[in-house]
């Protein structure tokens, strides 16, 4: 289906490079997600209709590279993302402090910097849903690790009661 899209306007085959990476990383092969994820990038160019494109496929390509272990790369991707997007793209920027947050959980012994980060997303970020039940699921885990069971309790009861229905919440009382 995405070959289809291939043949459109250079946005659109910029969507289908990155659709296909997501693909593959869904099904666990980061490796080959990162291939697609970096055609993605080269198909947009500089060209400016692309470049909110770029800079998501970005954010896909460091998650699989945190995913295979290089959490430091992926760090640096996606604050260069940060700092190259606009202020007001606040989908992209609240996707990128979740990968961000994840990367430095990932690297074991940076909680507190992986709490600013989804703290961010729950401070700033919260009228996205997807993103702000990521967050508050993050903050929950991270606060419990970090002896404050007041405010996991928090993150938790705000999870259930605004996104009942999301993966988050229902990943919430899988782990209880």
């Amino acid at each position: 289906a995405y070959q289809q899209l291939e043949g459109g306007p250079p946005a659109l085959k910029v969507r289908a490079a990155a659709a296909k990476a997501g693909m593959l990383l869904a099904q666990g092969k980061a490796d080959q997600a990162i291939a697609e994820y970096d055609a993605a990038i080269g198909l947009a160019g500089s060209e400016k209709t692309s470049q909110p494109q770029k800079l998501a496929a970005g954010l896909g390509k460091a998650k699989c590279l945190s995913l295979l272990g290089k959490h430091d790369d992926s760090i640096g991707l996606v604050t260069q993302i940060i700092k190259d997007s606009n202020p007001e793209e606040k989908e992209l920027l609240s996707r990128a402090y979740n990968v961000l947050g994840s990367a430095y959980r990932a690297m074991g012994g940076k909680e507190q910097d992986a709490l600013i980060q989804y703290l961010t997303v729950d401070l700033v970020y919260n009228t996205l849903p997807e993103s702000h039940a990521e967050a508050l699921f993050n903050l929950g885990e991270l606060w419990e690790k970090g002896n404050n069971p007041e405010r996991a309790g928090e993150a938790r009861q705000s999870l259930k009661t605004l996104y009942s229905a999301s993966p988050w919440a229902a990943k919430l009382g899988a782990a209880k």
